[in-house]
């Protein structure tokens, strides 16, 4: 537990349980992409972002030992040729991937990817042009049966053909993509000795769109060129991890989700445990280690281990982790502070909870910045890490804050309409979380950042 905190009263988030042992993929086998990026078509206005995401997915891949091809801007022909060749690329591979950006569709069930030649008219050879998602998955499972596969669809955006499509096919198409099955782990159903792994994954969820973005890069494929490179990650682990990296950056009106199928865990990038993981992994580090109390910490030998760690592996968020808990159980804040916070750029949902409670209770900085604190542990909740839900909703701060804090909460409730006096300050608080959906422990953490009052939020957080 990182940047454990006291407050007036002794309490203790509870760990998670720590992490099974996992098989993996180790990162060193033939690996084939196929990167798919629309932005120029024909008969419609250019989309901001695809040729972008494709050129630096590609190049990402490539960074991390992938044989990548790319089709920019595929004719319909284009993209069958070159799914063709990918085919029996596959074969032999042990992890293949196909990420695709750009116009997509559906209907009558099946997912379509929209070429840049077809055209806004009705014909049966218009339609025709539309290449079937569904039937490349299949066609790219048949050839390569037992290797791991990850397709990825960032296709989502609001779709200006619905019309013609609409027109021709006689029933109307639905909004963003349909899921897809992931039923059979090998061509012939059987599962192979060394297990199976398929995931499926959308840039939002099945019936909705996606936003293409307004920076270099939609949301979604932001996310992902952030968390893909970093050594020792794990798939599933890293899905999630966008998958809340997005939620957040769009304020919950994308939500990625992914169709699993699998028996192992998948690396990307060269999976690896070290000395460092041994004496101060956190919990939820999906490599099989497990997980160290904070308590049992030994920093005199976690450090050295730790530092040597990131020599060898400097673009781990997981080993920076663990690190600055080794050199937090020591009462280095400051060298704490600086690890955590190279964790939480990376995304690393623990580092981003330890980074917040730093901020709220002051540690290794001249004083507390609670509305930052708060902000982060709340990010760190996006991202789906437990202790900050805990730390957020669990303990009611209400018999510890001053008189001036008092009065400033019971005007901010009086403005809302939900109390006329002060003793209906508990009473206007649970209607206040009732209509809001916070959880109802009292004058929260939570409850205090949803009204904007961080300020009211007493002193007395202490650093471990």
């Amino acid at each position: 537990m990182q940047f454990i905190i006291a407050f007036l009263v002794a309490w203790i988030i509870p760990s998670a349980i720590a992490a099974n042992p996992i098989s993996s993929v180790h990162g060193d086998e033939k690996k084939v992409a196929l990167v798919i990026s629309n932005a120029s078509y024909r008969s419609v206005s250019t989309l901001a972002n695809p040729h972008n995401d494709g050129d630096a997915i590609k190049d990402t891949l490539e960074q991390i030992g992938f044989e990548v091809s790319h089709v920019q801007d595929g004719s319909d022909s284009g993209i069958r040729k070159a799914v063709e060749a990918f085919e029996e690329a596959s074969q032999h591979a042990d992890i293949v991937l196909v990420y695709y950006a750009g116009h997509g569709v559906q209907f009558g069930g099946q997912n379509y990817i929209i070429p840049t030649n077809f055209d806004l008219k009705t014909s049966e050879e218009n339609h025709a042009k539309l290449v079937n998602i569904n039937q490349i998955i299949a066609d790219i499972d048949k050839a390569s049966p037992a290797s791991a596969k990850l397709y990825i669809l960032d296709a989502c955006r609001n779709n200006p053909f619905s019309d013609i499509i609409e027109a021709h096919v006689g029933s109307p198409t639905k909004r963003g993509l349909a899921r897809i099955s992931v039923e059979e782990p090998t061509a012939n159903g059987k599962v192979e000795s060394d297990g199976y792994y398929k995931i499926v994954a959308f840039s939002t969820a099945a019936n909705t769109v996606a936003e293409d973005g307004s920076g270099r890069h939609s949301p979604f494929t932001q996310s992902l060129l952030k968390y893909l490179p970093q050594p020792g990650l794990e798939v599933g682990a890293m899905l999630r991890q966008v998958a809340g990296d997005v939620v957040m950056k769009t304020k919950g009106n994308q939500k990625p989700e992914y169709m699993v199928q699998t028996s192992k865990s998948l690396f990307l990038t060269k999976s690896f445990i070290t000395e460092c993981d041994k004496l101060a992994a956190d919990t939820g580090n999906f490599i099989g280690v497990e997980s160290v109390s904070f308590g049992d910490i030994d920093a005199q030998k976690a450090i050295p281990a730790c530092e040597e760690a990131i020599k060898l592996y400097p673009g781990s968020a997981r080993l920076k982790n663990s690190l600055a808990r080794a050199y937090e159980k020591s009462r280095q804040f400051k060298k704490a502070l600086k690890y955590y916070q190279a964790a939480a750029e990376q995304g690393h949902r623990a580092a981003i909870n330890a980074l917040g409670v730093a901020y709220l209770a002051g540690c290794g900085m001249p004083k507390p910045d609670v509305k930052k604190g708060l902000t982060l542990i709340h990010k760190a909740r996006e991202l789906g890490h437990p202790e900050s839900d805990a730390t957020l909703t669990t303990h009611n701060v209400l018999p510890y804050i001053s008189d001036r804090a008092r009065t400033k909460l019971y005007k901010k409730l009086k403005a809302l309409k939900l109390i006329k006096s002060r003793k209906q300050i508990e009473s206007g608080l649970e209607k206040l979380q009732l209509d809001n959906d916070l959880d109802d422990n009292g004058l929260t953490l939570e409850t205090i950042h949803f009204l904007d009052l961080d300020e009211i939020v007493p002193a007395g957080f202490k650093c471990s």
